[in-house]
This record gives C-alpha cells, structure tokens and sequence, in this order.
C-alpha cells in the first residue's frame, strides 16, 4: 500500500519480522534489514517506470491481442482481452526494455479487462524470471470516487 511517499508492504509468515503481531513493513531502500532494503530499492524503481508512457510502450509492442471472453468484477460487465508484448519491439529508450531483455525475456502475456466505457478493471501477467514466478494482479474500481487510505497501525509495523 502506497500512502504519500511511504510504501508498507505485508510480507509472507517467512519473511515478516520476528514478532508475528507486526505483519507489515515500512520499505525502505537504505533499512538495515536486507530483505526490507531489497524491497524498498525493487518497489522505488518499479514506482518510477510505472507511468502512463510506459504501458503506452507496452501496448504499442504487442504482436498479438486476442478477446477472450466476457466476465464481470462486482456486477460491472467486462471484455478480456489476451496480449502479446514483444519486448524487442520497445523502443530502446524504453527503461523497462533493458530491465525486461536483462532479466531474460523476449515476450510479456498480459490479460486486460475493460468495462463498457473501456476503462481497464483488472490487469494481471504471470513471468518466471530467473527461474522464480512471479504474478502481478492490479484491479481499479469506483473511478470518480472519492478514496481513503490508511496507513496500518504502528505497533503492527515492523522497524
């Protein structure tokens, strides 16, 4: 969860700190704790190459995008589509090409849902890098909404 500039992660009962009544974790790229740093620097850079520009770039790279389907998320009616995205085919200016191609791939699936007014709603892909998988799933709903956030209680935070 990202709140102004901080950014408070949950980690896995194997990774959390020794005290199970904190669960969350304040990332941070100059911590102490290697796997809070590790988690800092990676969600820093991610945030930085995560603009409008750069999923421009990756739907502007994609060799193929097929419908897959109806679904519905909380009774709002959606079109899944399937796509393709070349990595080659970024342009080299691209900051997440070289991230990407240095990590080993070429293409990237994306499956995307849109609502009827073509808003995205849901977004997921599933990679293995390095021979780890990993899965990304973002949803968005009540666009014009108003939103509040908090931040999870400090004695339930990690230091």
């Amino acid at each position: 969860m990202i709140i102004g500039t901080q950014i408070y992660a949950k980690l896995p009962a194997g990774l959390s700190a020794a005290n199970p009544n904190q669960p969350w974790v304040l990332a941070d790229a100059n911590s102490s704790d290697p796997i809070v740093r590790t988690l800092g620097t990676t969600v820093e850079s991610v945030l930085s190459q995560s603009s409008l520009n750069t999923y421009s770039g990756l739907a502007s790279a994609a060799t193929s995008v097929k419908v897959d389907g109806s679904d519905s998320f909380d009774g709002t009616p959606a079109t899944r589509y399937s796509i393709v995205v070349d990595i080659n085919r970024l342009a080299a200016d691209n900051p997440v090409r070289q991230l990407l191609l240095g990590a080993g791939l070429t293409t990237i699936p994306i499956d995307i849902w849109l609502d009827s007014q073509q808003r995205m709603i849901q977004f997921t892909e599933a990679l293995t890098i390095s021979g780890q998988a990993t899965t990304t799933k973002v949803t968005i709903s009540k666009y014009n909404q108003p939103v509040s956030i908090s931040a999870p209680p400090a004695d339930q935070i990690a230091h």
